[in-house]
């Protein structure tokens, strides 16, 4: 029966031995099965079991690598090899030691870059009553991969870069064309302007100045040729007629030497404080005989003792046109009247008469000299409208600026403004 008892107990040992062998082989089969490397580590950091993938991985010797052997033991094999760094062979196997039990405690993966550059990602778990497990994944593609769309990436920012450098460049070479063609359309504009200027310019040296003169030149003859058989009032007549195309000549030739040096640049701007009473009443004394003639009553209201700050010779053209030309749209015994009215820093002065009127049409091209307003005076005087132009640049170049109201049949009103000289108004 003892006989008995002993066989069955050694073949029930055999059994769960060669149960036990079974398991072992089909656990080694399997984890050889799996393309990563796998480690077991015991509670005193010692190899429980681990597949080829991880031997491969490190190179281990399969006597080398094998259950029972420490972790630290592998380490220093390692570092005889000159892996994990150089230095003491101790001290290289404690530090990587330090820095995998690191990970572990921290819990993070760890990308760690054999000497052979095989990039390895290892991962640790803790397994209760067991120990470690580590697994190692050969990430190297991938991670090639990675270092190659973060060199493209960079690239592709190079690229970036240096597209948005020239569409700045672009954008400011845009801009400098754009700034050009507006430049080109200003000279153009401004080169038309010229050329009608230049042909508004002889036009009046064509028609408006070779009129008078031939009136001047015809009655000379007249009176050259025939004195003796015209009678005294055809001699006035012829006289007067003489000093009409004089007259008109001479404010003819000023108005365009003034108009030609200020195209030129060539005018000479002194700004001082100047009484303008004093230019009006002057101006009103030079024209009192024209006017009488036509039996226009000259009003004098300007504000006296009134002081601007601008160029004495320049305002005393623009007062003997605005005057110059009231009288001559105005009809026999009207009224031509000059005031002056304070506007804070400026004095506006206006000259106003009861004359034919303007157009509602013409206002705004009274001031433009490409622009032919000029007509005949209400007694057939001529004109050139290049005294209202020069008005307008006069009184601009000085700061100040040139109005009109007119209603047809009633009469017309200019208004200029001047700044005040300093202290001008401390006595109204």
């Amino acid at each position: 029966m003892s006989e008995d008892h002993t066989t069955h107990s050694k073949l029930g040992a055999e059994l769960a031995g060669i149960a036990a062998a079974q398991k072992s082989r089909i656990l080694e089969v399997a984890l050889n099965a799996i393309d990563q490397g796998f480690v077991v580590w015991d509670e005193n950091d010692c190899m429980i079991i681990c597949n080829d993938r991880f031997c491969e991985f490190w190179n281990y010797p399969k006597d080398i690598a094998k259950p029972g052997v420490r972790a630290i033991d592998l380490l220093r094999f390692d570092a005889a090899r000159g892996e994990h760094g150089t230095g003491d062979l101790e001290d290289v196997a404690r530090a990587r030691d330090r820095t995998a039990r690191d990970h572990h405690k921290k819990g993070t993966d760890e990308q760690y870059v054999t000497n052979e550059g095989q990039v390895l990602l290892i991962r640790r778990y803790t397994v209760p009553e067991l120990g470690t497990v580590s697994t190692f994944t050969d990430i190297t593609d991938l991670k090639k991969a990675e270092d190659a769309l973060k060199e493209n990436e960079k690239r592709l920012e190079e690229q970036v870069a240096i597209l948005s450098d020239r569409e700045d460049k672009l954008k400011a070479q845009k801009s400098v064309l754009i700034d050009l063609a507006r430049d080109l359309e200003r000279a153009r504009n401004e080169s038309d302007l010229l050329n009608s200027q230049k042909d508004k310019f002889f036009s009046i040296i064509a028609h408006d100045l070779m009129g008078p003169f031939n009136l001047v030149l015809g009655y000379s003859d007249l009176l050259a040729q025939h004195v003796e058989e015209f009678d005294k009032a055809t001699v006035k007549s012829s006289a007067e007629t003489i000093r009409e195309s004089g007259y008109r000549l001479s404010e003819l030739l000023e108005n365009l030497l003034s108009w030609s040096r200020h195209q030129m640049g060539r005018v000479q701007f002194e700004p001082q404080p100047t009484d303008l009473n004093a230019i009006v009443e002057r101006n009103l004394d030079l024209f009192r005989p024209l006017a009488e003639q036509k039996a226009i009553r000259l009003v004098d209201d300007c504000i006296p003792a009134v002081l601007a700050r601008v160029d004495h010779n320049m305002v005393d053209m623009i007062v003997r046109n605005l005057i110059n030309n009231a009288i001559k749209f105005t009809e026999r015994k009207g009224q031509v009247t000059v005031d002056t009215e304070l506007r804070r820093d400026f004095v506006a002065l206006s000259v106003a008469d009861t004359g034919v009127g303007v157009p509602a049409d013409k206002i705004s091209k009274l001031f433009l000299i490409e622009e032919k307003t000029s007509t005949t005076g209400t007694e057939g005087e001529s004109g050139t409208g290049l005294g209202l132009q020069l008005c307008k640049e006069f009184v601009e170049f000085q700061g100040g600026e040139i109005s009109v109201s007119s209603t047809e049949g009633e009469g017309s009103c200019f208004t200029v403004t001047f700044p005040l000289a300093t202290g001008s108004t401390d006595d109204h």
